[in-house]
């Protein structure tokens, strides 16, 4: 072993031992190790072996080893859309106002700078639900509407349409005894063959317009005449001549005035008798004609 002095209170020793160092009388020795000398190294245990799971192939003798699953990495999906909001009903706010003092805007006077304010409450609720009517409510409801329909349909038939149940045959065979007709009021711009509903000695006749104001009338032996030529009538199967009274024809009928005729001609009574009738006296053109015997 070789010894180097470095001074008296230190030196140090090298051999194959190692190094023995001495500094101010503290002697240090430092080892030197080999490879051998060193403590191999421990090496962690085996992992046991990962139990399969049995399945019925490999009850019968075939052991089956599912392959390792490998997990790919998901793919980037664009987040979907947010679901739209829905629309909330807003409550119904009523405000009650209070007369009562201390619900009113009280001002703090020991500070001018800040302000107490005290409001009125607010109370929200729900619209009240509505109640159902009583029956003695819905039956004069009821009550109500038909006399207003009823009222309706009398004015209707008062003042715009008319209905007339005919109590002579003097208008055979167009319109028979018992029939009823409906005529319109306001109708009485009378055209050549219309029907009129007319007042005679009380009684209402339902005759036809044969001639107009200006017009003249006659007869003779083949039947009507109007301005000198004879009227041909298909609607009429009787006769037609004059009659035994008053009035003399040939006869112009006046302004504002109609010449009528009834279908029966040898018994009806009509302007042969009474001569022309003005178109103020009369009740309307007959519109619809309604069968009640000889159906």
């Amino acid at each position: 072993m070789a010894t180097t002095d470095l001074n008296k209170e230190r030196y140090m020793m090298d051999s194959e031992e190692g190094v023995q160092v001495k500094d101010n009388g503290i002697v240090y020795d430092i080892l030197r190790l080999y490879p051998q000398d060193q403590e191999p190294k421990q090496e962690p245990p085996p992992e046991p072996p990962r139990r399969t799971k049995r399945t019925f192939k490999s009850l019968v003798g075939f052991q089956y080893t599912p392959p390792p699953q490998t997990t790919a990495p998901p793919e980037e999906r664009p987040a979907p859309p947010p679901p739209p909001e829905k629309p909330v009903a807003a409550p119904v706010v009523e405000v009650v106002e209070y007369e009562d003092e201390d619900l009113e805007l009280e001002h703090d006077d020991t500070d001018d700078t800040e302000e107490q304010v005290i409001l009125a409450p607010v109370v929200a609720h729900t619209a009240p639900r509505r109640r159902r009517p009583s029956v003695l409510g819905e039956l004069a409801m009821l009550v109500v509407k038909i006399v207003v329909i009823l009222a309706l349909v009398v004015a209707i038939f008062t003042f715009v349409y008319g209905v007339h149940m005919v109590s002579d045959p003097h208008m055979s065979p167009m319109i028979n005894d018992g029939d009823v007709v409906m005529f319109f009021r306001m109708g009485r711009d009378y055209d050549i063959g219309d029907l009129l509903l007319l007042n005679y000695s009380g009684y209402r006749q339902v005759r036809r317009v044969v001639a107009q104001a200006g017009d003249t009338v006659d007869f003779a032996e083949n039947g009507l005449i109007v301005n000198g030529a004879l009227i041909h009538e298909p609607l009429i199967f009787q006769d037609t001549w004059r009659l035994e009274t008053a009035v003399e024809f040939p006869l112009t009928v006046g302004s504002g005035q109609v010449f009528v005729l009834g279908d029966a001609r040898t018994s009806a009574i009509d302007s042969r008798a009474y001569g022309p009738v003005n178109v103020s006296d009369t009740l309307g053109t007959v519109i619809t004609v309604i069968r009640r015997r000889g159906m």
